[in-house]
């Protein structure tokens, strides 16, 4: 939790949760937070 990511159509985001196959990313463009599925989800996590 807490890590920094990038989805390639929603933006940059936090991590605000992870259950098993599941995250939940709060993302800075619109607010809003969405459960993605690890594996699948086009995202990467962003160092800094």
């Amino acid at each position: 939790m807490g890590d920094h990511v990038s989805h390639k159509t929603f933006g940059p985001g936090v991590v605000t949760e992870s259950s098993g196959d599941t995250i939940e990313v709060l993302f800075s463009r619109t607010g809003k937070r969405k459960r993605l599925m690890k594996g699948f989800a086009p995202i990467v996590r962003i160092e800094g």
